[in-house]
């Protein structure tokens, strides 16, 4: 058993396609329903030696088309409404 956010369906789905496994929500609780929302951070370091490269790097993450494939793998939403589908 495992308490995770809903990226975890397609993770499974993905990763082990022959477990027969299954999902339900957590209880609610005294302030109701919640969930869990996906996260990711970047970062980059002041004095890092290549920030120009790093920048580069964390706008390509953070693209619309890494995001949305991102989503699609995982099986989260996109951070963005115009990234919904």
């Amino acid at each position: 058993m495992t308490i995770e956010g809903n990226w975890i369906t397609g993770s499974l789905s993905a990763d082990y396609p022959d477990v027969n496994y299954t999902v339900v929500e957590l209880p609610e609780g005294s302030a109701g329903k919640g969930t869990i929302h996906f996260t990711n951070g970047w970062g980059i370091a002041a004095d890092s030696p290549n920030q120009k490269g790093a920048i580069d790097l964390v706008e390509y993450l953070t693209s619309d088309d890494v995001v949305m494939d991102f989503a699609r793998s995982f099986g989260i939403m996109p951070e963005h409404m115009k990234n919904c589908f």
